[in-house]
Order: C-alpha cells, then sequence, then structure tokens
C-alpha cells in the first residue's frame, strides 16, 4: 500500500464511523496492517480512529504494543507508544516502552529525550541524568537536554549543578528566555529570593515583550504575598505586550489582594479590547467557580461557548451548574460536550451524572460506565458510577464497586457517602 491511498483509505472509514459503524472502519485499517505491519502511516491512522471512537486505554496500550511488535524499528510508532504510556499508563511503563525503543533505534533524540523524563517521573534521577548527558551528545547545539538535566539536579536539590547546566545552556541559546527562567526558580527554591527577582527582571530587559519574565518576578512577589508588586510587575508586562497570560495572572493577583472592583473593571476593559480571547473568558468563568460564584461562572462559561463553539470543557462545567439548578438545558450542553470530547472521562463522568439526575438512567449508565473504564482511581467517578447502578437496580455490582470505591483516596464527604450507600446494600 504506498502514501497514496491512505487518504482514500481515510475517508472511507470516515463514511463508515459516519454511519455509525465504527468496527467497520477499524477493520479496514487493520486488513492493511495484517497484510503490511510495517505500515507506519495507516497504524497512526487506526490509533486516532481508536481515540477518538473511545477505544479504552488498556485497549489502546494493546494495540500499540502489538503495532511496535510488528514494526520495531519504527520511531514513530514507538514515540506514540511511548508519549500514550506517560499520559495514561504511568511512568515505569513508559520507562519500560523507552528503554525498549532505545534498543530498537538507537540515538534517536526524542526517544531518548522521553526516555530520560520517564526515568525522571519514575524516580530513577541518576539515570535520568545519564540519559540527558547522553543527548547533549546527540544535540550539542541545542539547550533542551540542559534544561532537563537542571530540572532532574533541581528535584534533587543539587543547586549548584542545576545553575551550572543552566549557565551552559545559556551560553549555547542566548536569545532563549528558558534557562533565565530556569534559574530564577532555582535560585527561588535554595533561599535566594531577591538573586531570583535580579535574573527576573535581567530577562524581562532581553525578552521584553514576552510574558514568562514578568509573570516569573510576579510569582516571587505573590509567594510573599506582596500583591503591590505583583500587580506592578504585571501591569509592566501588559504595558509591553498584551499577551492573555498576562492578564490572567493580573486579575488573580487583583483577587488575592482584595481588589475585587478593580478585578471586575480589568476583566470588562480586557473583554472590550479582546472580544474573542475565549481563554480569558474561560479562566474568568473558571475563577468565579473556584469561588462558588455559581452565577458568574454561568454567564462567563456561556460567553466562552458564544465565542468558542467547540469548546468541550466550558460546555461541560456549564452542564454542571445547569445541573445543580435542574434546569433541562444541563442535559443539552452534557450531551454537546461528549460530542466533542467522547473520551474525555471527567467529561464522560459530569455527563452520566447530569443524565442521572435527569432520570435517564440507562445514559447515565452507558457513560458513567466509560468514565471509570477510563478513570479507575477517582473515587468520585466510581461514587457517581455506583449510584447509577443503585438506580438501575444492581445493587449487588453496586456493592463490589463501592468496596473498592472505599480503598481509594477521597475527601471525607465522599467517604461518608461510600459508607452511607454501603450500609443501604447490606
Amino acid at each position: 500500500l504506498d502514501g497514496a491511498y491512505l487518504p482514500a483509505l481515510q475517508r472511507l472509514a470516515q463514511m463508515d464511523v459516519a454511519k455509525g459503524n465504527v468496527s467497520d472502519a477499524r477493520s479496514r485499517y487493520r486488513k492493511v496492517l495484517d497484510t503490511n505491519p510495517r505500515n507506519e502511516s495507516v497504524a497512526a491512522a487506526l490509533l486516532d480512529l481508536m481515540v477518538q471512537s473511545g477505544a479504552s486505554p488498556s485497549e489502546i496500550h494493546a494495540f500499540l504494543a502489538d503495532a511496535v511488535r510488528g514494526n520495531p524499528v519504527s520511531a514513530r510508532l514507538h514515540l506514540l507508544r511511548i508519549d500514550r504510556l506517560m499520559k495514561y499508563g504511568g511512568a515505569t511503563q513508559a520507562m519500560e516502552a523507552a528503554l525498549a525503543a532505545d534498543a530498537a533505534v538507537p540515538g534517536n533524540p526524542a526517544i531518548v529525550a522521553l526516555l530520560g523524563q520517564a526515568q525522571a517521573e519514575a524516580g530513577q534521577r541518576p539515570q535520568a541524568l545519564t540519559t540527558f548527558t547522553k543527548l547533549s551528545a546527540l544535540q550539542p547545539k541545542s539547550a533542551k537536554p540542559l534544561l532537563q538535566q537542571a530540572r532532574v539536579h533541581a528535584l534533587d536539590k543539587n543547586w549548584r549543578g542545576a545553575k551550572d547546566a543552566l549557565s551552559r545552556a545559556r551560553a549555547l541559546e542566548p536569545n532563549n528566555p528558558a534557562p533565565y527562567l530556569g534559574l530564577v526558580s532555582v535560585l527561588a527554591a535554595e533561599g535566594n529570593r531577591s538573586q531570583a527577582r535580579e535574573v527576573a527582571k535581567q530577562a524581562q530587559g532581553l525578552f521584553k515583550r514576552q510574558p514568562e519574565p514578568y509573570e516569573a518576578e510576579a510569582q516571587l512577589l505573590a509567594e510573599t504575598k506582596d500583591w503591590s508588586g505583583a500587580e506592578s510587575a504585571l501591569r509592566l508586562g501588559l504595558a509591553n505586550s498584551e499577551h492573555p497570560s498576562l492578564a490572567v495572572r493580573l486579575m488573580t493577583v487583583l483577587r488575592n489582594a482584595g481588589k475585587d472592583a478593580d478585578a471586575v473593571r480589568f476583566v470588562d476593559e480586557w473583554i472590550k479590547k479582546h472580544p474573542g480571547d475565549s481563554s480569558f473568558t474561560m479562566f474568568v468563568a473558571d475563577a468565579a467557580m473556584r469561588r462558588s460564584d455559581f452565577r458568574e461562572a454561568e454567564r462567563w462559561y456561556r460567553a466562552t461557548i458564544a465565542i468558542d463553539k467547540k469548546n468541550s470543557l466550558a460546555m461541560n462545567n456549564l452542564a454542571w451548574l445547569l445541573g445543580r439548578e435542574k434546569s433541562p438545558e444541563a442535559v443539552q450542553f452534557a450531551a454537546q460536550a461528549v460530542a466533542l470530547a467522547p473520551t474525555n472521562p471527567a467529561i464522560l463522568d459530569t455527563a452520566g451524572s447530569v443524565y442521572l439526575a435527569a432520570g435517564q438512567t440507562p445514559k447515565a449508565l452507558e457513560l458513567l460506565s466509560k468514565a471509570w473504564e477510563r478513570m479507575p482511581t477517582s473515587a468520585t467517578v466510581g461514587l457517581n458510577y455506583a449510584k447509577a447502578l443503585i438506580a438501575s437496580g444492581r445493587k449487588d455490582e453496586a456493592r463490589d464497586l463501592l468496596q473498592k470505591v472505599e480503598k481509594l483516596p477521597s475527601d471525607s464527604t465522599s467517604r461518608a457517602t461510600v459508607a452511607q450507600l454501603l450500609s443501604t446494600l447490606q
């Protein structure tokens, strides 16, 4: 199968999906892979289909393991597998996959970089340093391996090693702000906050139109509750670069400083100047949600959706808010969120809970079972799924599930609810 045929194969698969025949779409790709297991483009296309159509993490992991076995010298397939394991399988599994990939495709910088990250996350820091040193040899003109070395040194509180790596990174890439920002973090972590602030200000002079140096100084000041200083740093940044991240941080600083009226005024001014900034309206909504100001949160989630009609998280959160009010709109927004993100366990959990509250138990069960399959360590998801099982009369399954949930980390309210439900199922 040559590359020219792949677009036609994808179109046929898309037609299958549009008709609801996901299994037929997968079969098209699998038939090609059965004939030619080394076709990494088809394997990658099948992976995309599996993710989009809601395949379970275990099914996806198994597919990628088979794909790598069928084409062990494909760096692309190894990278897809490692990346997936880093996100959903755990650092140890990702590290093992990366070690195998490095042995099969030696000297690939992307594989070596992921191996170092996995080792660091798995607590194998000496090995991670060795790997990132190897990456420096592979990429002698890049600062990235040195930045990674600095992060590992910082995890071990080896401040001298971290600063040395950052100094070499800065020498390699003097026009890159990352080494300066890394040095700010290291200096602050070792307790030298005044020098950290000096470096942040130096970075502001060198990278005037980039937001990160101003954010770094503001963070230093906010950590000591110097809200006035943090506000000044952020307003200076906004004067030089109207970056949304600076606006978001300024609103937070104003709220923390007790300047609620100034925060409201700033939000209104920013939206007038940047009417299409959905990331900012989303942040304002999330901030209102954290304050339990649900009316304000609803207002800004609706504003976000008006700007970005494909924002599944805004729809999800709005569905949750409307569900609290028993609004019939809750199911509508929950359904739209699931349609946009059918594999996101948080969205499946919210939607399932909304459907359950609306009395649509079969749909709630379908969604919550998928959420639990994708997030089996979440007591909240397990508890919601158990409620749906009870509502459907499947009490034995609910009891078994609650006994598993009982062993998971959770807050006192969830633990009390689990205990109460179990008492009714004895």
